[in-house]
């Protein structure tokens, strides 16, 4: 094991590391609102990284946020949104979706190219 040098632990010292340590902690351990912590299953991906892989995947054709939200928090195991905050704005998205679906019907229109969920 090699052993550590006095200078490696200094920026732990240091006010302004150690003021943004405590913030980024509050900010990680935050219970979104009493939703609980936020969660995000895909590893260390960014949700940015995951949706430009998705595009790559998918012909160049960005996919819809809702589907990159969907599976960036959903568990891989439950097939479950864990992350209440996303799950509610996944059923906005999804109520939104519902009634273009509705106008749109009522319309006479084609619906087929609206987004859809996996």
């Amino acid at each position: 094991m090699k052993a550590r040098r006095s200078g490696d632990l200094l920026w732990k010292l240091k006010a302004k590391t150690k003021s943004l340590s405590e913030t980024n902690t509050k900010n990680r351990l935050s219970q979104g609102d009493g939703k609980g912590y936020a969660t995000q299953n895909d590893g260390p991906k960014t949700i940015e990284a995951r949706e430009r892989a998705m595009t790559i995947a998918n012909n160049s054709v960005p996919p819809h946020y809702e589907v990159v939200l969907r599976d960036t928090h959903t568990n891989k195991k439950t097939k479950l949104v864990q992350d209440k905050v996303v799950d509610e704005i996944l059923a906005v998205i999804e109520e939104a979706r519902q009634i273009q679906l509705t106008h749109l019907s009522q319309a006479g229109s084609n619906a087929e190219n609206l987004p859809r969920a996996k």
